[in-house]
């Protein structure tokens, strides 16, 4: 069992003594769960989740450590599913078995309201550029066309640095839809950033996460992905 930094609140979400980097990305998807220390920044738990949203940003927070510091301790089962299926079950001290595996989730759909509705390619802009300033607080880049847009990280004069294409289009039905391609490894972390953007959009409601192209489609089966308690129609996650 690793050794917990003892600054961190008592409860099962916790930061591993002395492996914090200081990167920042953890406090940024706590929302107000998580500090750092003034001396060294090493990150910690203020306090532990107590909803299900904040449960959900402790989620976010662990997945996002980019060291492995963050780390969750229960044995909750739902949680831990959450976990599996996001390909962190590394960071759990008590990992599932092989009941659930990694799965693969790289289609977000959602519904816009607005008061004050622009024509189709106007929204696609304004949701790109509220997506991208999620990613570009970071230094990093966007690249916006009408399209959706291509988010760059890792460039310097010695290397191009690695991108990931993010698709958006409005469905017949009026439905929001974003794709992510061209980068498998980055899509994990991708949605970790879009999912918490698109939730802090007021006009945005029904986020679903879904597994692969063919199942957004009407009649297909819909798989929710568990970075949050996503819903879509009323219907509640299916866990």
């Amino acid at each position: 069992m690793a050794e917990r930094l003892p600054e961190g609140a008592p409860g099962p979400f916790y930061v591993v003594k002395d492996e914090c980097i200081a990167c920042g990305a953890p406090e940024m998807e706590a929302d107000g769960l998580m500090s750092h220390r003034e001396k060294d920044s090493h990150c910690f738990f203020l306090r532990q989740p107590q909803t299900q949203d904040e449960i959900d940003s402790a989620i976010r927070a662990t997945l996002a450590s980019c060291c492995g510091a963050v780390r969750y301790g229960g044995k909750d089962k739902e949680i831990l599913t959450r976990f599996a299926e996001a390909g962190g079950s590394e960071v759990c001290d008590y990992p599932p078995g092989n009941t659930w595996g990694r799965v693969r989730r790289n289609i977000v759909r959602f519904r816009l309201n607005s008061d004050n509705p622009s024509s189709p390619e106007r929204t696609l802009i304004e949701i790109s550029e509220h997506i991208g300033k999620h990613f570009i607080r970071y230094g990093n880049e966007c690249s916006l066309d009408g399209r959706g847009m291509t988010f760059t990280w890792g460039r310097s004069v010695t290397s191009r640095g690695h991108s990931i294409r993010i698709n958006l289009l409005q469905e017949e039905d009026g439905t929001w839809r974003i794709s992510l391609a061209n980068n498998e490894r980055a899509e994990l972390w991708t949605a970790i950033g879009i999912d918490k953007s698109l939730r802090l959009h007021s006009g945005i409601t029904n986020i679903g996460w879904f597994e692969t192209e063919s199942e957004t489609r009407p009649g297909g089966p819909l798989k929710f992905f568990p970075l949050t308690r996503a819903h879509d129609g009323g219907r509640p996650h299916p866990y």
